[in-house]
């Protein structure tokens, strides 16, 4: 849809024109010349669905791995995802990184990572050691490194953090 492999962009801030070029001139006039919010998000929708229809499609044996360590929350074997696709463990990690931005190792620990902040969300006073274990991790140390990695700070310092009443984040679904 990019026109670029997700791993060549990956933790940069890109304009949208170095990586599609003219059609997002198109884009961004179409949504200057509308008269309404509604008007650029349904144009902005619309580019979007457009772009999708006609992008490369993506490896059915990555989409099968990613949804698969979807469905485990993290929890699987990187290495016997890789052996069931049939492909290298290199050809399976160059295609993993550049159809999904990630190796499919760091996939895997940011999902476990979101199912732990969505536990700790729902949770009333959450026990971090029982929240490491039902999302997968070996231990709270395990749970605690990535959570320093992937979000700077300790999960104590993430449930301490001072939020507006009301306030729903990326890993908080809306109540």
């Amino acid at each position: 849809m990019l026109a670029l492999p997700l791993d060549v962009i990956r933790g940069h801030t890109v304009d949208l024109r170095d990586c599609v070029g003219r059609a997002a001139g198109a884009l961004i006039a179409a949504c200057e010349d509308s008269h309404t919010a509604a008007e650029r998000i349904h144009l902005a929708v619309e580019w979007l669905r457009a772009r999708v229809s006609s992008s490369i499609a993506i490896e059915p044996a990555v989409e099968w791995a990613a949804r698969e360590i979807e469905r485990n929350a993290g929890a699987v074997s990187v290495s016997a995802l890789r052996s069931r696709t049939g492909f290298s463990r290199s050809r399976f990690a160059i295609l993993f990184r550049r159809q999904v931005g990630v190796s499919a190792k760091r996939y895997a620990r940011i999902v476990r990572f979101r199912l732990a902040l969505e536990l700790l969300h729902r949770q009333r006073d959450p026990s971090l050691p029982l929240t490491a274990l039902e999302a997968g991790y070996y231990d709270h140390s395990h749970m605690n490194a990535d959570f320093r990695e992937l979000a700077g700070v300790t999960p104590g310092e993430f449930l301490s953090a001072t939020r507006p009443p009301d306030w729903v984040g990326m890993a908080e679904p809306g109540r």
